[in-house]
Formats: structure tokens, sequence, C-alpha cells
């Protein structure tokens, strides 16, 4: 299988500070890559530099034919990369409307898989909540419109860090079930989660990082034969 997206001996990190090590993984379109690791450890640097928005000092991230290797973080989404960044991340004083609007404007006049509609029909409250301002959404609420916002871009690949944080049980099977749905779509899905459980419900593969590498890539099943990689590197 020739590689769709791929990181390939990242580093990066913030000032004098190096976070990153020569990290490498792979996309592929249909699959949810997910990446594990304790707090700290470089995750949401991985995602931030991926996106455009932490310099990469050595290394590439590459898409079919394009090298996406620090371009500014716009023209990533123009290349379809869409991107559900810790915190949410809303504007506050934007309307989910809006939000909604300017994620559409990183495809605009290609024919939409993902239109503001259809985000509504998977996620209902925010279409009650189209003219609120997103300092007046509860977490949950926020957390539907930061996912809404990066798939009406269409993206062909998704990077979502910490997407189930703060959310309700209930939430958390929301996302995954639209998680499932745009796997089955053909979407590249890198997900950077703290919650075990849905990482090994939704994952095709799974990294460990620590220490700013990567030291561990299997699938679910078998992670879960390896009791001491998971003791060691996740505490589970």
């Amino acid at each position: 299988m020739s590689e769709f997206f791929s990181v390939t001996g990242v580093t990066a990190g913030y000032g004098a500070s190096t976070v990153l090590h020569g990290v490498s993984l792979t996309l592929q379109p249909g699959r949810i890559c997910t990446v594990l690791g304790k707090n700290g450890v470089g995750k949401t640097t991985l995602i931030r530099a991926i996106a455009g928005h932490c310099h990469i000092r050595t290394g590439r991230v590459v898409m079919g034919p394009r090298d996406l290797t620090n371009l500014p973080a716009h023209e990533i989404a123009q290349h379809r990369v869409g991107l559900v960044p810790q915190g949410r991340r809303l504007f506050p004083t934007l309307t989910v409307r809006e939000h909604l609007l300017v994620g559409a404007r990183a495809t605009e006049g290609q024919e939409p898989g993902w239109s503001m509609h259809r985000v509504i029909e998977y996620f209902p409250r925010i279409g009650e909540r189209l003219s609120n301002l997103g300092n007046m959404l509860s977490g949950g609420e926020q957390s539907m419109v930061a996912i809404g916002r990066a798939l009406v871009g269409n993206p062909k690949v998704l990077l979502l860090d910490e997407p189930s944080e703060g959310l309700s049980p209930l939430l958390v099977n929301q996302v995954a079930e639209v998680l499932q749905t745009l796997r089955d779509e053909g979407i590249a899905i890198l997900l950077v989660e703290q919650n075990y459980g849905l990482a090994m419900k939704l994952s095709d593969q799974i990294n460990i990082m620590s220490k700013g590498q990567i030291v561990h890539t299997s699938t679910p099943e078998q992670l879960k034969a390896s009791p001491e990689i998971r003791s060691q590197f996740l505490g589970v």
C-alpha cells in the first residue's frame, strides 16, 4: 500500500526546547491511527507540527506528492487537512453558524461531502445553538462545534487532539460514531487520545509516544496482549 500521508523524522519544539525527536508515522485512507502516551510526552506538539502551528526543525510532512512541511496553517487546511485542536479553541465572539462557515471556506467551490446541514444531523444540539456565541456554549457543545468546523472543510486527513476530553460518556459515544463514519468514508484519521478504552475501540493502529519519540507501534489486539508495554508507557 502506497503512503498517502507520511510524517518522517520530525523534530520540533518551542524556543530552545526540543519536544519531538525524530517522529515518524503514516496515515492511510479509511484507517484510524492513534497516538497514546502520558501527559507531556509530545502528543499535542506532534499535532501542532503537522497542522502548521509549530515549526518543524528537521523532517518532513508529505501528503501524496505535496510536501506540507512548515507551510502556513491556512495553506495546510486548503490541502484538506482538518484539525480539531485540544481545548476546542473556538472564537468567543463568533456564533456557531459563523464557526461552521469559516471552516467551510477551506474547500470553497468543491462538491461538499460534509455541509452544515449534515453536521447538524449528527449533532442536533448545535443546530439549536446556531446563533449562540462560542463563549456561550457548554464544553460538550464546544466539542461538537470544533468537530463540525473541521468536517465542513471536507478533509481527506483529520487530526484530532483529545476530542473526548471532558465529555460525558454519552457524548464520547457520539464522537466515536462520527469517527467510525469518517473512517468508513475513507478519511485518514490521526487521533491523539487519553481515553484508552475509546482508542482501543476505534483504532486500526496504535502508536505509543514517550519522551518525544514513538516507542511502540502495534494493532490494538497486540497491545492488549502486551501488559508490560501498557504498564510501562500508559500506566494501564
